[in-house]
């Protein structure tokens, strides 16, 4: 009976160390997925519907800045990264002037690569 009992116990325990530690956003691996990544839903959508604008008008996504959402600016970037990214002039002027502070760097097709 006490085998059935520590079995549970470290099931249990398996189960907290998962929830609380493999289980938070920096240590999971969350790709394209922008919540978890960006608290505030309104920047979420912002970002979605930023993109979305840009493909339907038939943008060519390759480096650029698509604009800003809330007090983020929303760059493409190249997977991996050239050097042409680090341009200033593939760059957002309010992240460089100081205007913006956060930035979020999309892939060209839309998935999050960075945010900061």
């Amino acid at each position: 009976m006490w085998l059935v009992w520590i079995l549970i116990l470290l099931l249990f325990g398996g189960a907290i160390f998962f929830i609380f530690y493999v289980m938070t956003p920096e240590n999971s691996n969350l790709g394209s997925n922008i919540q978890g990544i960006i608290n505030s839903r309104e920047i979420q959508d912002c970002v979605n519907n930023l993109y979305q604008q840009k493909k339907n008008s038939g943008l060519n996504f390759s480096y650029q800045c698509l604009g800003i959402c809330g007090d983020y600016a929303v760059d493409i970037v190249h997977v991996p990264r050239i050097d042409e990214d680090n341009l200033v002039e593939n760059q957002c002027q309010d992240y460089l002037q100081g205007k913006i502070k956060k930035f979020i760097e999309l892939a060209g097709n839309g998935s999050i690569v960075r945010v900061g």
